[in-house]
Parts: C-alpha cells; sequence; structure tokens
C-alpha cells in the first residue's frame, strides 16, 4: 500500500487467531454528498497521480478513445465516475465465460469482443477507463456482507459473497468506492435461477 492508502492500523495483542475464532474490525467510511465529490476538483496529491493514473503502454487505442467518448460531455471527475459506471452497467452479468483468447487484453475483450462477465471484468474495465479519463481509480477484492446465521449470531460469509468492485479518489474525501457490476437481483446463471 502506498502513502496515504490507510489512514491508521491498530493491532491490539500479539496473538493468532485460530480457525473459527472471531475478530473485530472498526472503521469509518468516507461519506460525501455527490454535489461534495462534484466539487471536489482534480488536484491530487503526487502518490495519487504517480500510482493510480498507471495504464500499461499496451493498452488498446480503442479502450482509451472509448473512455473519451463516455465522459466527453463531463467537466468533473465525478460526473466522469458516474458515466463510466453507468456505461458499464447496461453490460450483461455472466459466471460462464470462456478463457479469455492468447493474446488478447482482458479489458479490451470485454469491452469490444465479448462484453458479458462478472465482478472481475466489470472492475477491470472501469479501472482502465477512469485512469483513461484521468481520474485515479484502483481495483478492489472483498467479500459482500454475507447472511446472518441465528445459530452463530453472527454473519456467515462464503465463497459466493467474493466480489471485486472500484475505488475512485476525490480530493478531501480520499476512496470513494463505486460498483459497476449488475444488481444481484438482475444476475441469473445459466440455469436461470437468481443467485
Amino acid at each position: 500500500a502506498g502513502v496515504g492508502d490507510v489512514a491508521s492500523v491498530k493491532r491490539e495483542g500479539t496473538r493468532l487467531l485460530s480457525p473459527r475464532q472471531s475478530y473485530q474490525v472498526s472503521w469509518i467510511a468516507p461519506s460525501a454528498t455527490s454535489e461534495e465529490l462534484r466539487q471536489a476538483g482534480a488536484t491530487y496529491p503526487d502518490w495519487v497521480a504517480q500510482r493510480y493514473l498507471q495504464l500499461p503502454p499496451t493498452l488498446p487505442e480503442r479502450v482509451r478513445l472509448l473512455a473519451k467518448r463516455i465522459t466527453e460531455s463531463y467537466t468533473t471527475p465525478y460526473d466522469k465516475v458516474v458515466s463510466i459506471q453507468g456505461y458499464l452497467l447496461r453490460y450483461p452479468y455472466r459466471r460462464d465465460i470462456p478463457p479469455l483468447p492468447t493474446g488478447h487484453d482482458g479489458v479490451d475483450h470485454f469491452l469490444f469482443d465479448r462484453p458479458e462477465g462478472y465482478c472481475e471484468q466489470f472492475a477491470s474495465a472501469m479501472v482502465v477507463l477512469l485512469r483513461s479519463a484521468g481520474v485515479p481509480a484502483k481495483y478492489m477484492l472483498g467479500y459482500t456482507g454475507g447472511s446472518f446465521s441465528d445459530s452463530l449470531k453472527a454473519y456467515v460469509i462464503r465463497e459466493q459473497n467474493y466480489h471485486t468492485w472500484v475505488q475512485a479518489y476525490f480530493p478531501g474525501y480520499g476512496w470513494i468506492d463505486f460498483d459497476p457490476t449488475p444488481s444481484p437481483e438482475s444476475i441469473t446463471d445459466d440455469a436461470g435461477m437468481d443467485v
């Protein structure tokens, strides 16, 4: 993690946890209205601009042009983020996509050749499109909230709760979450069952 990625980490004690032991995490989520984010500007700290605007030199030009086309009528980073997120939310969600063909750029392939996928494709595409549009972004992975177990009196998180999303940087507010993956209500597996 770069300087500024983590505000603080406090570890109490040195004991390692055993399987089935629990731990508690406390954090403060940044909160800002859409208007506040719209007014945040684009004066990024050096550590943000140097790390989170990077793109591979081999990125196909049509990806950069798509980012420009999606965001050309917007002036604020926030509006660019929302426009790219909205663009990607129109793509279909599908879990059983074939492997990426050898020698293809994954984001380019998702955006132009096979516009369907799961959270990893959506988040990767959004990060690349945002960076192409000059908005610092990073790819996040973790788990959704899981389901509450009455017997355990706790939330149970399973493999199916794995998820990826995007964070965009806003001066004065830090990293803000955005999810370009279609909502679970609109996702079905091959058998047509809601997941």
